[in-house]
């Protein structure tokens, strides 16, 4: 094979703004007709982008914003790339003559390895003799053209895992995490602009005074890194530029057995195909370098800068704070910090584009993007926003845990819940991170919106929870036929219930100082508010409830519009020991008349509100006094002054929750009055309660299915509620 210049060449593929697919050479970037780099490839697609960036960063680097800006203005015309580029001609041939693109400087006699080795998702050396290779098979790429095998050897070079005894990983470390500047998502920007986004200024000292093996370390003998000396190569050593084209893999393409036919990457023809090289250990081995488009972490025992590594599960709202700016622990890319130093006027919202391979060792795992949003106002040194921030994130950290300790418990995965939690929290918490912003010289408008972060988190896990939990919609004909199903019911419940306290513990003590009065505020708006909030009936239902009763207690007293023997009427409820013959009462149809007026959502129309409203009426005319302290079913669970007894025992109120016909239903109901006698009942809470009961017992004789939202099933909230009083019986 002949050796083509990789200036001169047509090679990288593009798309452009009208959608149509041609190949370019670098000069041809100053064409604003082109959208984007078009590699099939993601890490192709990322690794193109680092060289056209090193490539401008290398031969263009401004010497200031002034000058950044005027480019940025103006543009290139063809001539000044094309001169630009010019200097570096020599490290850009790519063929058999040495010295060649990203290959050693010598001739290698190492191990010939088949040309799929370039890839990172290539089975390794063990696999193949082990015959391991399972999912990615060995030959799955026999074949590549030259425009691919250049952009694979790049690719390797940049993201170079450790691959086994003296292979060394690249001058980032194994699986860097690469962050770039980018524009507007839905503003079209030519592929220029989206590199020059991602040059910085660079000092005299750092711009490359000479294009040689300082820059390029393909132009001289490999610095190898035999034992026993293990020689590095320190940044103090080389150019900085050389960040961009760091070569820690000793390798030599075979360009002289080649082959015709189609490219097993890109599908090209070509009449050069490049199928296997050669290789060899103990390249360069780089240590200190930090590479301009990489986050990196201070490690706690050494102090060292490490870059940041591709994880499971990919980058998420969690690392966001530490990729776009900087505190003890983490700081972002250098080109983070010299675009927030632009201070742009334009109103474009700029994210940042993150990428990079997740690395099990020599293992690639998974390739993982994510866009990350920018805000310059994180870059105000006399703000403290980016703490007030960090809080915030501190309390999702902190929230993790107290919903896999519950999972856990219940016996359920918590691997998937982890990943899951991160993705679909992170919407309402870059909504709170631009609400902060708005508020951010106002300190007395932030803390409403830690608050309502706290609440969104507790809101989510308790979806979480209680969807794992009582998720199965037949639970509730099952819950308690014996004792091992109510045991692990009320395991659930209890579970539950230390969710909620956990997750109090940290809003009170935690990251985020919320005042007192307002996690009080929190804590009485969201703690187990699902038991509060009626389910059919609403607070006009429950006032015409509270008053109709209360005229039930006196012998002449008004209720809509007409006036009443109330006592009366309560005897001849209380006589009726038929349910169907409730309806022929007039204490029935005056508040079938107050309950089912025009404005209601009961409607006189519904047989099923109709017998729903005779059983409440029948039961509540038993009730001594009307107390709203307490959802129902925790009434009956509170205890019997002066003892340890509950008013209805555990084993009662199971047998309510399993009545099977609707006598036997109002029957106990009646019988669980009786008992709390002047202690009275929540009158509202039990009419939603009974609607609801009639209105499941109906769904289970034409054998539909029960609600899929546990906590709108009449067990699940009653037995929640049963279980939520403080003090339980011992029995």
């Amino acid at each position: 094979m002949s050796t083509l210049s990789l200036l001169d060449e047509k090679w990288i593929p593009v798309v452009h703004f009208d959608g149509h697919l041609s190949k370019i050479q670098p000069s041809q970037l100053v064409d604003e007709t082109i959208s984007d780099l078009a590699y099939f490839r993601p890490d192709f697609q990322g690794a193109a982008y680092q060289f056209l960036i090193g490539l401008l960063q290398t031969t263009l680097s401004p010497e200031d914003n002034s000058e950044w800006r005027k480019y940025w203005n103006n543009g290139f015309s063809l001539q000044q790339l094309t001169e630009a580029f010019e200097q570096v001609r020599t490290a850009m041939q790519f063929g058999a003559t040495k010295p060649s693109f990203m290959q050693d400087f010598a001739p290698l006699n190492g191990n010939k390895v088949p040309i799929s080795g370039l890839l990172v998702e290539a089975p390794g050396e063990n696999a193949l003799k082990r015959n391991t290779d399972h999912f990615i098979k060995r030959d799955f790429v026999k074949a590549i053209c030259p425009h691919c095998a250049a952009m694979a050897l790049f690719t390797l070079q940049t993201n170079a895992p450790s691959g086994g005894q003296g292979h060394r990983v690249s001058l980032r470390g194994g699986g860097p995490i690469t962050t770039l500047i980018m524009p507007e998502l839905n503003k079209p920007t030519p592929l220029w602009k989206k590199l020059w986004l991602n040059v910085i200024p660079l000092d005299d000292e750092e711009k490359p005074q000479q294009f040689d093996a300082s820059v390029f370390p393909w132009l001289a003998p490999t610095q190898t890194s035999e034992p026993p000396k293990n020689l590095s190569l320190f940044p103090e050593q080389a150019n900085y530029c050389q960040a961009f084209w760091g070569m820690p893999r000793r390798i030599e393409l075979d360009f002289h057995q080649t082959e015709q036919g189609q490219c097993d990457i890109c599908g090209e023809t070509s009449t050069q195909l490049i199928t296997q090289y050669q290789t060899k250990n103990y390249g360069i081995q780089y240590q200190h370098w930090l590479h301009p488009l990489t986050p990196y972490r201070t490690d706690k025992k050494t102090g060292e800068q490490l870059a940041i590594k591709g994880q499971p599960g990919g980058l998420i709202y969690r690392d966001w704070l530490g990729m776009v700016s900087a505190n003890d622990d983490t700081h972002s890319a250098r080109v983070v910090t010299s675009h927030l130093d632009r201070n742009f006027k334009d109103k474009q919202h700029y994210h940042l584009w993150c990428f990079g391979y997740d690395f099990d060792n020599m293992k690639a795992r998974c390739w993982y993007e994510h866009t990350f949003p920018v805000y310059p106002d994180l870059a105000d040194p006399n703000s403290d926003l980016r703490e007030i921030i960090a809080q915030a994130l501190a309390l999702s950290k902190d929230t993790l845990p107290i919903l896999r300790k519950a999972m856990t418990t219940i016996n359920k995965q918590t691997v998937i819940l982890e990943i899951a939690f991160w993705k679909e929290t992170e919407l309402p918490f870059y909504q709170l991170v631009k609400q902060l912003i708005e508020q951010k010289d106002n300190s007395s408008g932030r803390q409403p919106l830690l608050v309502d972060w706290a609440k969104t988190l507790l809101h989510y896990i308790i979806q979480i929870y209680d969807k794992a939990a009582f998720g199965d919609p037949n639970q509730p004909l099952k819950h308690f036929r014996n004792n091992k199903t109510k045991q692990e019911y009320y395991i659930k419940i209890s579970a539950r219930e230390v969710l909620c306290s956990d997750f109090f513990k940290l809003t009170y003590f935690g990251k985020i100082k919320i005042a007192n009065s307002l996690a009080c505020e929190m804590e009485k708006k969201m703690s187990n508010s699902f038991m509060r909030k009626s389910i059919l009936l609403n607070e006009n239902h429950k006032k015409i409830i509270d008053d109709w009763f209360s005229m039930l207690q006196q012998r002449l007293c008004e209720f809509n519009g007409g006036t009443y023997n109330g006592r009366q009427l309560r005897a001849e409820l209380r006589r009726t020991t038929l349910l169907h013959k409730i309806m022929l009462q007039e204490g029935y149809a005056i508040l079938k008349d107050a309950l089912f007026d025009k404005n209601s959502t009961l409607s006189c129309d519904d047989p099923i509100h109709l017998e729903a409203l005779a059983y409440f009426t029948w039961v509540a005319s038993f009730a001594n006094a009307n107390n709203d302290n307490a959802p129902f079913a925790a009434q009956l669970s509170e205890k019997v002054r002066g003892g340890e007894r509950n008013f209805l025992s555990r084993f009662r109120f199971d047998q309510l929750l399993a009545s099977k016909t609707p006598d036997e239903f109002c029957r106990r109901l009646i019988q669980a009055i009786k008992i709390r006698g002047d202690n009275g009942v929540n009158l509202f809470s039990l009419a939603d309660g009974i609607f609801l009961w009639v209105k499941e017992w109906h769904e289970r004789q034409q054998n539909l299915p029960s609600n899929s939202d546990p906590f709108k099933r009449l067990s699940v909230r009653w037995a929640m509620d049963y279980n939520s009083t403080k003090k339980t019986s011992k029995e």
